[in-house]
């Protein structure tokens, strides 16, 4: 949801600041001012995130499984040989969404100004009501995913990714304001389906001794080497292929993928609305608490061997 109020924000900023400076200005030195704006707020980021307590679940797992933490604290060559399966299939779930994200966020302006005409003024504002909407959306989303699951949202949002794509695209060809910001508005719609769950359905694939370390690698990795290079690889495409629609292959591409990581995590239990492997399940109260001990071998979404506890059964 930040990120895309982030983009919004820059793409408010740079249209400002083209309005307000002649073309050789901003050739001279307005590109520069967006980086100035953006260097303070990057340390205010940094500064805030240091202050940020852990949450009380890896605490306690720090605190009162110590020696256990050590034992499997792993190298990368241990969550590669461990956690393979789920590195991959986090991977494809990554590649599908951050392909879409890319493309939408940072090559569209470039899209609409080079391979549709636009100037770079109508470019920029045509995607700030989009990524505002992106954003008033996904907590919506969210919810949406505690009724129905992650694995369908996501499911949905790789298939509306191949049945939209080349839609989308022919749409915003056609050279008309109000087609173009449909076009736009069918890649938000994939996106939200692709990114509302993925900061929540991503970690519940590792273990919370390992979750940190596997999670960085697999998402820094994948966002960086799939994800961030979408803009590059539609340009070549597009140089070798002659077309307009390389955007939309390759987003088409990436869903594909983005299926087969689904098809894996099926493979693995629903993670909505249960605790993370490793991990408490969070409770509001402590009714809530008690309700869930006494509840727990009734509950179908509450299974303590996942937990960093011995199981305690009753007596007969």
């Amino acid at each position: 949801m930040s990120s895309y109020i982030g983009f919004a924000t820059a793409a408010a900023l740079a249209t400002i600041v083209e309005l307000m400076l002649t073309p050789e200005q901003m050739l001279d030195f307005g590109w520069r001012i967006c980086f100035w704006a953006a260097l303070p707020l990057g340390i205010i980021g940094l500064v805030l995130r240091t202050r940020v307590k852990e949450s009380s679940t890896f605490e306690a797992a720090k605190e009162h499984n110590a020696e256990l933490q050590q034992e499997k604290r792993g190298s990368l060559k241990t969550i590669c040989k461990e956690y393979w399966p789920q590195l991959l299939i986090g991977s494809a779930l990554v590649m599908c969404a951050q392909v879409t994200g890319f493309i939408f966020a940072t090559y569209m302006p470039t899209y609409l100004t080079d391979n549709l005409g636009y100037d770079t003024l109508h470019g920029n504002i045509l995607l700030i009501p989009l990524f505002l909407l992106v954003a008033a959306c996904l907590p919506f989303f969210g919810l949406l995913s505690d009724k129905v699951g992650r694995k369908t949202l996501m499911l949905t949002g790789a298939i509306l990714g191949l049945i939209l794509a080349i839609p989308a695209f022919w749409l915003m060809m056609l050279g008309h304001v109000w087609t173009t910001l449909i076009g736009l508005f069918l890649m938000s719609l994939v996106l939200m389906f692709q990114i509302s769950v993925q900061p929540s359905a991503l970690p519940s694939l590792f273990p919370t001794h390992h979750r940190y370390a596997a999670m960085a690698l697999m998402f820094n990795l994948s966002a960086t080497l799939l994800g961030a290079t979408a803009g590059s690889v539609v340009t070549v495409l597009e140089s070798w292929w002659h077309t307009n629609y390389a955007g939309a292959y390759y987003m088409m591409f990436a869903c594909v993928i983005g299926i087969i990581g689904i098809i894996g995590l099926t493979f693995y239990k629903e993670s909505a609305g249960r605790n993370l492997l490793g991990s408490f399940p969070s409770v509001a109260s402590e009714e809530e608490a008690s309700e869930l001990v006494r509840t727990q071998f009734e509950n179908p979404k509450l299974d303590t061997t996942t937990m960093p506890i011995a199981t305690v059964r009753p007596r007969s």
